[in-house]
């Protein structure tokens, strides 16, 4: 800002120099004109002289305002008196000399006030008209009573008196313009102020922004190191799943359980929320599940789910979050389900059999969300039986609240009938067939939620 308002007062001084020798060439051509016309009898030596005087010292001025490196307020007070000092005794000179034609001086002035209209202050222009006038009303007076010249005191000083109002009309003029050139440039300090904090502002946000993308690709890369990468092998199950995260990091999770080196269970779960909020409470929450699942087999899976729900409590009392999920336990040809809260399970039965929820017309085992106080109520678990070829289909709440084309929610009975129309095949035939229908339904932009979806084929 110091930069700027050096630049303007530059400028404001060479403008005041560059108006000066512009009038002084006009006045000077009016002269040589009436010279050449016989209105005066001034010598055209003289006026060489004066033009020698006044572009010698306006030119020195220049000079110096370009060297000068800072532009201060005595230095500009200082060029200012100086290039008033000359004006007025030039102007002195010059209005003697012109002799016949003395009043011409009064023309000229009110010209070269008119120019320095915008760049002089009200007491500058209040003291160069004012002094213009007291000048030209003692040279007139010098020059017809001591000077011999001709001429009428009392018409030019009529004429003169005449001018006065013109010269203080300039004066407010002047004045008024400046203050509102001052509002301006007080204005564009300001916005080039706000745009220098904001140019800060946006470098320190980048800066910052770069440094969570970082975080977010660490805190991804670490959240992913503890998902499942591929679906368990020769385990009795053909299995496949799908894990789009809405960002670098998800709100969603899923687990696969061993025990003797075959499929024990597995699991599905969605932190409400979105982002960096909900991925940290998957960081703590898997292994959670993970190791109570491990370390109580021997216990019914309700209350597996009673554990796992007060040990989250403990944990998220403090937020807003909670959980739902949906937690297996494979025995043979039975499954053992919990529900927290989640979408149901979905069975289809056999090759080209119908797709039904999970206990269909029974709601009592669907308990509340994880992280959520239960006053006392446990879980409930459901146990079902399982055959080969029978598929089941675990899946987040995405895929069903996600609005199509139409902005319909894509719905329970979309998917139950693309599970019904998938081909009868491997788990990932029947994954990608599903996956398929629901985005040829809808937009992708507007999906804005983490999915999940987990296709498991029964082989034994």
């Amino acid at each position: 800002m110091e930069i700027d308002n050096n630049r303007y007062k530059r400028k404001k001084l060479l403008n005041i120099c560059y108006n000066i020798l512009f009038g002084y060439f006009i006045s000077q051509i009016a002269t040589f004109i009436a010279k050449w016309l016989g209105l005066t009898s001034m010598e055209y030596s003289r006026m060489v002289l004066y033009a020698i005087i006044v572009i010698s010292g306006t030119l020195v001025f220049i000079l110096a305002i370009f060297l000068k490196k800072t532009i201060t307020i005595k230095f500009a007070k200082i060029i200012f008196i100086l290039q008033s000092f000359l004006f007025l005794c030039m102007y002195t000179l010059w209005v003697y000399d012109l002799n016949e034609i003395r009043i011409l001086g009064l023309f000229f002035a009110l010209v070269a006030l008119t120019f320095e209209l915008t760049f002089t202050t009200l007491k500058q222009s209040l003291f160069l008209s004012m002094g213009t006038a007291i000048i030209q009303l003692s040279v007139t007076y010098y020059a017809i009573y001591h000077g011999n010249q001709a001429g009428s005191f009392s018409h030019e000083l009529f004429f003169i008196g005449s001018f006065i109002p013109s010269f203080m009309g300039i004066s407010i003029i002047s004045w008024q313009v400046n203050k509102k050139h001052g509002v301006i440039r007080e204005a564009r300090n300001s916005l080039a102020m706000m745009n220098e904090k904001l140019t800060v502002a946006n470098r320190e946000l980048e800066r910052v922004n770069k440094m969570m993308m970082i975080d977010m690709e660490i805190a991804s890369y670490i959240q992913a190191s503890i998902f499942p990468k591929e679906p368990p092998k020769n385990s009795g199950w053909d299995i496949s799943f799908s894990f789009w995260p809405l960002t670098n990091v998800s709100g969603d999770f899923y687990d696969f359980y061993y025990r003797d080196e075959r499929l024990a269970g597995m699991s599905i779960f969605d932190v409400s929320g979105h982002g960096v909020s909900s991925a940290l409470i998957t960081m703590f929450a898997k292994p959670m599940v993970f190791r109570l699942f491990d370390t109580m087999h021997g216990e019914p899976l309700g209350k597996v789910a009673d554990s796992i729900n007060e040990s989250i409590f403990r944990e998220i009392t403090r937020t807003d979050n909670y959980i739902t999920g949906i937690i297996l336990r494979f025995k043979g040809n039975e499954i053992e389900y919990i529900n927290a809260g989640h979408p149901e399970l979905l069975i289809k039965r056999g090759q080209g059999g119908d797709v039904t929820a999970a206990e269909p017309g029974k709601h009592s085992h669907r308990g509340k969300p994880l992280g959520i106080f239960n006053s006392g109520n446990s879980y409930e678990s459901v146990t079902f039986r399982i055959f080969r070829n029978d598929i089941i289909m675990l899946y987040s709440d995405c895929i069903i609240e996600t609005p199509d084309k139409s902005g319909e929610k894509y719905g329970m009975d979309r998917l139950m009938k693309s599970l019904g129309d998938a081909p009868d095949g491997s788990s990932r035939d029947i994954l990608n067939y599903i996956t398929g229908k629901y985005h040829e339904a809808i937009n992708r932009n507007d999906i804005n939620d983490d999915l999940t979806i987990i296709i498991a084929r029964k082989t034994e």
